[in-house]
């Protein structure tokens, strides 16, 4: 459940669908994952592509009130102060003086209401993907008015909210359900759903039991077993959007000891041993991912990584590894692992169980409670050997192996160059010619390996038409569906 529905603190699945339904943003993305305008009925852009000018169309808060531009220059000036703390800065990071703002620095913000229908944005550079950044929460409007009588209790509660979008916030429930009610009348329509109830089970059952027993319609299930469901009542759409791999620190292990332990992965042996729901995977990119901001993905080459089991060599290397160290013939490693993903951690044992066989190695576990941990270890080498999940965009994936820290004065790597052009493309061209510089650089590092891709799975009544969701963050638009 939310813990807040203010949308620029917006993180959990749970707050950015209530954002997505109850507040209308600038643009929005449809059924086909394409950006298109919602308040803004018009948008033009400077010949140098810095200067955005909005012309806003009619949209109301729910006190009756009108949108106006004023309200989007509120929210970015919010997100703009470090002391919100909202999530996905990284999206208005690209405003003039936004950068200023969050380090605690004055500078004039790049965003202005020319009148109650007008606003500009201006840029630091061209961004292609700018649109699409105005689809997110903290582009989301804010009423300043309303903000500052709510005391700061701004999102903690039904009293304590002003939305704008195509439902509200009806009701939340202290006993893990919120019921946003429809703010519009659709007499034409009736198969509009007039309430939408976002429930949390009560009692740990999961998702795919609890739309099994009919207990909800609608829901999202990762690394569950969702193969008993009816197809015949419901619809199963499968995505692949997370990848796991193993990644060995280089900073920690040499490496020959990283090719030997490469080189003891055995990914028959340990096929074996997961759902038939999975697939072995020889890329770290998972096959229903985005570049960046953009569904473009065909743009991509995913070369497989070059590393092949082979355990009269790697252990070969690891004597010799082990014996230049001066120790002994065995050693331990710690391994690094979330523990949710109960359903995986087959593949895992199985791999540490080679490496014990045929290495002589000792491996000691270490359970992290969050996939968000294990990645921001990743990042910033708090570990040895990681069990890591790899989901979100080829630009979100990349960037975890990209740990360089920025103003040293060690040279950049090849890979890190290629990241380094990718995070600062301001087209899809030199985008996709970046990711794939980087992904060709990364195919052949020993210290990645691909092992497993784990479905998502998307289940509703079959009763439910024009059901979509995002390919951004899984979300569904309520508003569009039929019955």
């Amino acid at each position: 459940m939310p813990k807040n529905l203010d949308p620029l603190l917006a993180s959990s699945f749970s707050e950015l669908l209530t954002a997505k339904n109850c507040f209308s943003g600038l643009y929005k993305t449809d059924s086909d994952d394409n950006t298109v305008p919602n308040v803004a009925q018009q948008c033009t852009v400077s010949d140098n592509g810095l200067k955005y000018t909005f012309y806003l169309g009619e949209s109301k808060w729910t006190n009756g009130e009108n949108v106006t531009a004023d309200d989007f220059v509120f929210a970015v000036t919010r997100a703009a102060d470090p002391d919100t703390k909202s999530t996905f800065t990284e999206q208005i990071k690209g405003i003039k003086g936004v950068s200023e703002h969050l380090s605690g620095k004055t500078a004039e913000l790049g965003i202005k209401a020319v009148d109650a229908k007008t606003l500009e944005i201006e840029l630091i550079k061209p961004d292609a993907n700018f649109l699409y950044k105005l689809t997110t929460p903290v582009f989301m409007p804010c009423n300043e008015k309303f903000f500052n009588k709510c005391g700061g209790k701004y999102g903690l509660g039904t009293d304590h909210i002003l939305t704008n979008g195509e439902y509200k916030v009806f009701l939340w429930s202290d006993e893990n359900y919120i019921k946003l009610k429809r703010t519009k009348s659709d007499i034409q329509n009736e198969s509009v759903a007039e309430y939408v109830i976002l429930t949390e089970s009560k009692t740990g059952k999961s998702n795919a039991a609890r739309i099994k027993d009919k207990e909800i319609g609608m829901t999202t299930v990762v690394g569950e077993d969702y193969t008993s469901i009816s197809t015949d009542t419901y619809t199963v759409d499968i995505a692949y959007r997370k990848n796991y791999a193993v990644v060995f620190n280089k900073e920690k292990l040499n490496e020959k000891l990283i090719t030997a332990l490469a080189m003891s992965i055995h990914r028959e042996l340990y096929a074996a041993n997961i759902s038939d729901r999975f697939k072995l995977t020889e890329t770290v990119i998972p096959d229903d991912s985005i570049l960046m901001n953009s569904t473009a993905f065909e743009c991509l080459s995913l070369p497989k990584h070059t590393v092949q089991y082979d355990p009269e060599t790697s252990r070969k290397l690891y004597l010799d590894a082990v014996n230049s160290k001066g120790v002994s013939k065995s050693t331990s490693f710690t391994v690094k692992y979330c523990s949710a993903d109960s359903e995986v951690k087959p593949v895992l044992d199985s791999i540490i169980s080679g490496w014990q066989s045929n290495l002589g190695t000792y491996i000691s576990l270490k359970t992290e409670d969050s996939e968000g941990k294990i990645i921001s270890d990743v990042k910033n080498g708090n570990f040895e050997i990681a069990f890591v999940p790899l989901s979100d965009s080829v630009k979100d994936i990349l960037n975890v192996f990209n740990n360089y820290i920025e103003g040293s004065k060690i040279a950049m790597t090849d890979f890190e160059k290629a990241v380094s052009a990718l995070n600062s493309a301001e087209n899809l061209t030199d985008a996709s010619a970046s990711a794939n510089k980087a992904l060709e650089i990364l195919s052949s590092d020993n210290s990645v390996i691909p092992t497993v891709s784990v479905p998502t799975a998307h289940i509703y009544y079959s009763t439910y038409k024009n059901v979509h969701f995002s390919k951004f963050d899984g979300t569904v638009d309520f508003s569009v569906i039929r019955k």
